[in-house]
């Protein structure tokens, strides 16, 4: 039998967390069944904190648009980079023609991707996609066939998963030690952010802020054994105040802008229960193989929900009948003011914090 040859593969995908941790399935499906001696992944900073320790990746290089436009030493320093990996195949998830364009002057022989409006013109395979209707981990790993055909596999036959250190995983156990915590706390971590690669337009997928704190507050009435910890970046502060005289009573804490997203990870490990809008935090509490349940309102979940055990997976969604609008990579004005996000009571999802809880 012909051995099969080593290859030194690349993969490019410059979005936000669940974008990343997305084509998770394709990587670990590349590395365990071909012939890869050598991964990198290109990401920005952000989404670097998922992809660390992972043992299917040798090396990391960070691709910040905002960085790379400060001038030609940075492009020059960028593109050194991806000429340094040797690829002989990359994975290309950019959906942009100047990005492929890059991997096609580093000299990368196969360039597999996908067709997003005609923008692969420097792919040598591609698949098209024009409506996104099924989950964008499968268009993803759709890009397997192209370079194993007749290998029959599926994105759901592998686990999307974050890997810590022992350090790493004992964080939450000595953070909770801090606290004053015992062993039958029951951690519920609140998200009132997220969405950061939405940039400014994060609002429109944001369940309000008051919602969440009448939810916190609601949940610490079902036991006593609960704990509620907030969670996000320092950003997150200006969707939702937490009052001084709730974080007193030591039952609510307030984590904001002070644990990195690898520390979040810990916590979420040890959590019995994440409470997310629509974006990043949901993806990361899914990955840590928490229950989880994710506030969705314009983004239509069955392309984009958390991958993860769906037992433990719980969406929440309004009723209205115009939604989901956010369709390929767009998403049109809104004329009933959000809607979709707004009319999502608290009660709704208190309902769905319950059976989890079973409180």
């Amino acid at each position: 039998m012909k051995r099969q040859k080593r290859r030194r593969l690349l993969i490019f995908n410059p979005y936000g967390i669940g974008d990343v941790l997305f084509s998770i399935p394709l990587l670990s499906a590349l590395k365990e069944r071909q012939n890869i001696s050598h991964c990198a992944y290109v990401c920005n900073s952000r989404s670097r904190a998922v992809l660390e320790a992972n043992p299917y990746i040798d090396d990391i290089i960070l691709y910040d648009r905002d960085e790379i436009k400060k001038g030609l030493r940075k492009k020059l320093e960028f593109f050194r980079q991806l000429c340094n990996v040797h690829a002989d195949l990359a994975i290309d998830l950019t959906l942009n023609r100047n990005l492929s364009f890059l991997l096609f002057l580093a000299g990368i022989r196969e360039r597999v991707g996908l067709d997003y409006k005609s923008r692969g013109t420097f792919l040598s395979k591609k698949l098209a996609i024009t409506n996104l209707n099924r989950h964008m981990a499968s268009y993803y790993f759709d890009l397997y066939g192209l370079i194993a055909p007749g290998d029959e596999v599926s994105y759901t036959d592998y686990d999307v998963r974050i890997y810590l250190s022992e350090k790493e995983q004992e964080f939450a156990d000595l953070l909770l030690y801090n606290l004053g915590l015992n062993e039958n706390a029951r951690v519920v971590c609140v998200f009132p952010g997220g969405g950061a690669s939405w940039g400014r337009e994060r609002h429109k997928k944001l369940w309000q802020g008051e919602k969440f704190l009448e939810l916190i507050l609601k949940i610490l009435l079902l036991d006593s054994s609960i704990y509620v910890f907030v969670m996000g970046d320092e950003s997150d502060k200006e969707t939702m105040q937490l009052p001084i005289e709730l974080q007193r009573t030591r039952r609510a804490f307030d984590f904001r802008g002070r644990l990195t997203i690898r520390e979040t990870v810990s916590v979420l490990k040890l959590a019995v229960l994440s409470i997310t809008n629509d974006g990043g935090p949901a993806h990361l509490s899914a990955a840590a193989g928490t229950e989880v349940i994710s506030i969705m309102g314009p983004v239509p979940e069955d392309v984009y929900r958390p991958l993860g055990d769906p037992a433990k997976i719980r969406i929440v969604t309004s009723e209205v009948d115009c939604r989901p609008c956010y369709r390929n990579f767009r998403m049109p004005e809104c004329s009933r003011d959000y809607a979709c996000i707004k009319d999502i009571t608290v009660d709704r999802v208190l309902k769905e914090v319950k059976a989890v809880l079973h409180t």
